[in-house]
């Protein structure tokens, strides 16, 4: 999705709407005739309400950018632990890398309340949950 999808779809949503209002009320005022032309003969209102839009769809954007890098390098440290683990074993390690990823790709697509992990998860706790 593109910034301009995203603000489209923002500005459709009372909830996200109403924020970004807030948002651009609180910001600072943008003098009409220093808005881009691009904006045409808008209001410095509608402008910024464009502006807070972007800046929530990169705010988003880069939560979920930094979420996946910590899920991808927690899956890197797991796999190098199971690695390890198995190579203590006895098992040579480009089996063991072979065995680990295939495990863990079968996991990766799994969430927290999965119905085999949280069956896991379970016994590890006796019942308690996590």
């Amino acid at each position: 999705m593109d910034s301009q999808e995203f603000e489209r779809l923002a500005l459709a949503d009372p909830e996200l709407r109403s924020f970004l209002e807030g948002a651009a009320a609180d910001a600072p005022e943008v003098a009409g005739e220093r808005a881009p032309k691009r904006f045409g003969p808008i209001s410095a209102g509608t402008v910024l309400l464009g502006v807070m839009a972007y800046v929530l769809f990169r705010w988003a954007k880069n939560v979920l950018d930094h979420d996946q890098a910590v899920r991808e390098t927690e899956v890197l440290e797991r796999r190098a632990e199971v690695v390890a683990w198995l190579v203590e074993r006895g098992i040579p390690d480009e089996t063991a890398q072979s065995i680990a990823m295939g495990f863990l790709e079968q996991m990766a697509d799994r969430s927290k309340h999965d119905t085999i992990l949280g069956k896991a998860l379970a016994l590890l706790t006796g019942g308690k949950g996590k």
